[in-house]
């Protein structure tokens, strides 16, 4: 709620600026009916940017069954989330949705190729657990806020406004768009810093190491999940064909590829190197005390 309280002062402040006091409250009142629909709508939203469609049943048979029987055991029996596939050739996931009976899953088509069916188990227990007892609606609504600003970046000096599909592409130019002069540049790099300060506001490196304990847990076991972060983390460190919004980086499983120029914004703890540490001492953990 700061957040949106900060933005809707920015923005009266911007508005008096520009048009007196009329000014102000036009740019208030906007900013703060589209945070109003933001916080409702945050989850839906997110997954628009993200460019997500749904998974049909008879097209992923074990991939749905997975799911239910994993959310068996986060104790909410009959809430299973959506399923959706993500665009793009890097595999990764993210999860949406303040409770089980409402949220949603997403994932690339190629996250079920390169992982063992204990690896992708250890994946969806992590999402899970996430959704179901994790703080995850801040996380996502401060997603969905950043990844809009860096979309309407994006639209800054374009003479129509993209769709989803085309709006991922545009990533990849986002180094080029960020040399261009003007004042389409200067608002591009403005929206970039608010979007990341969105972001680092609403993180926490617990919270991802808690949710990563978590679906350890519900596994009994960290090492396939230990794997596929290792897994994830490789195939996301080079350039992809689609770049995903920088303003969503923080809710996938692992830091997407981001442009060099926007990395030292959205790169935020904890790193891979860093949960996968804590994930293999919980696994040794065992032998170290066997009682």
């Amino acid at each position: 709620m700061a957040v949106f309280a900060a933005l809707v002062g920015v923005a009266t402040g911007i508005g008096w600026l520009l048009a007196g006091a009329l000014g102000a409250a036009v740019a208030g009142a906007s900013v703060l009916l589209a945070s109003m629909g933001l916080y409702r709508y945050a989850d839906r939203y997110l997954l628009h940017l993200a460019g997500a469609y749904p998974v049909a049943r008879d097209a992923a048979p074990d991939l749905h069954r997975l799911v239910e029987r994993l959310a068996r055991q986060t104790g909410a029996p009959g809430r299973v989330p959506r399923l959706y596939w993500l665009p793009g050739t890097a595999p990764n996931a993210l999860a949406s949705g303040g409770a089980l009976a409402h949220a949603a899953i997403a994932l690339t088509p190629d996250l079920p190729a390169i992982l063992d069916r204990d690896e992708l188990a250890g994946i969806l227990a992590r999402e899970l657990a996430y959704l179901a007892y994790g703080d995850s609606r801040s996380g996502e609504i401060a997603a969905a806020l950043a990844g809009g600003l860096m979309q309407i970046g994006l639209w800054s000096g374009q003479s129509r406004v993209p769709g989803p599909w085309e709006e991922q592409a545009r990533y990849v130019a986002v180094r080029q768009s960020a040399r261009r002069q003007g004042p389409g540049a200067a608002l591009r790099l403005a929206l970039a810093w608010i979007a990341a300060w969105v972001v680092r506001a609403a993180s926490s490196a617990e919270r991802v190491h808690a949710a990563d304990a978590a679906g350890a847990q519900m596994l009994d076991d960290p090492l396939p999940l230990a794997r596929a972060l290792a897994k994830l983390t490789a195939a996301n460190s080079t350039r992809p064909q689609l770049q995903v919004n920088p303003g969503l980086a923080n809710q996938f499983v692992v830091a997407p590829y981001i442009e060099e120029t926007l990395r030292p914004l959205f790169s935020m703890p904890p790193s891979s190197s860093a949960r996968l540490q804590r994930l293999t001492r919980r696994a040794l953990q065992p032998c170290a005390n066997p009682s």
